[in-house]
């Protein structure tokens, strides 16, 4: 067994204030008759910064929220911070992800997922 011990260095204050924290936001998925309704939070993410990517059976919304501070004001308190919202959903083969659509307002994510044609139930005869 190998040991390797490196030295870090302190972080400083400015270093300390760039860092961006990812975070998975807030989401319920709710089924209904024909499809389902994925609402994801992204509080303070402007919609230009909402992306949704499908890649295979996986789907990705990544947003991006930044707090700055208008030129000439100092900040006395700081509790919200920058930060990257990204969630990963797996899609199941019951859905159409080829007909996702999506709708952004009021910082929520609506997602509308298709559900696939199902097949009937049946027995199959055996030659």
């Amino acid at each position: 067994m190998s040991t390797t011990v490196a030295k870090q260095e302190p972080e400083t204050a400015a270093t300390m204030r760039e860092q961006v924290r990812v975070r998975e936001p807030n989401y319920t998925i709710l089924e209904e008759k024909e499809s389902f309704r994925v609402e994801v939070a992204l509080p303070g993410a402007p919609k230009e910064s909402v992306k949704v990517e499908q890649k295979g059976d996986e789907l990705t919304i990544v947003a991006e929220r930044h707090n700055t501070i208008p030129d000439g004001w100092k900040s006395l308190h700081r509790s919200l911070e920058s930060c990257t919202y990204r969630l990963e959903l797996q899609l199941g083969r019951s859905v159409d992800g080829e007909s996702i659509s999506a709708n952004y307002a009021d910082g929520m994510l609506t997602l509308r997922v298709p559900k696939r044609g199902q097949q009937p139930d049946r027995v199959i005869e055996i030659s």
